[in-house]
């Protein structure tokens, strides 16, 4: 019996450490697929697609989209901004880098890059932070309007906060 019931406490203890809660006013977005769970604003929309999750703000839409790719070759986070870069001017339009900043993810160190995008008719503010680990790229991107980007940067510096890997 005091087997049992000892084991019966260290199993909740040990749930209790696994945090699948958001924090206050924060949605938890995780995924099957990904091996990594970020928060979002509770009142935010969420559209997740296969290695991504998303979720967007219904009443301006300035979004955000986390990401895992395989590496299939070794490179750091600044080369493959390089080739994401390349390959964006290529399909897009004009990008414009404005800053780029070592920071961490997750604990991990990472590249952050601050860019605008000009698409003809409509310009976006962005924000990518760029993770390499565990033989993975890992990406979360921050796009909205100029006109609201400003409102928006402090609930993405929460959001990055937020970032774990599994």
């Amino acid at each position: 019996r005091v087997l049992s019931f000892t084991l019966a406490i260290l199993c909740i203890l040990l749930s209790s450490c696994a945090n699948n809660t958001a924090s206050e006013g924060m949605l938890l977005l995780s995924d099957k697929s990904c091996d990594f769970t970020i928060e979002v604003p509770n009142s935010w929309t969420v559209d997740n697609e296969y290695n991504m999750l998303s979720a967007y703000d219904k009443n301006d839409m300035t979004n955000v989209k986390a990401s895992v790719f395989s590496l299939n070759e070794h490179m750091g986070a600044d080369d493959f901004f390089e080739q994401y870069k390349h390959n964006f001017e290529g399909t897009f339009g004009t990008m414009n880098i404005n800053a780029m900043e070592e920071t961490t993810l997750s604990g991990v160190i990472a590249r952050h890059v601050f860019y605008t995008v000009d698409m003809g008719v409509d310009s976006f503010n962005c924000q990518t932070v760029i993770c390499v680990n565990r033989g993975n790229v890992y990406m979360v991107t921050f796009t909205s309007t100029p006109d609201v980007y400003d409102s928006h940067t402090e609930e993405f510096e929460k959001i990055l906060s937020s970032y774990k890997f599994k």
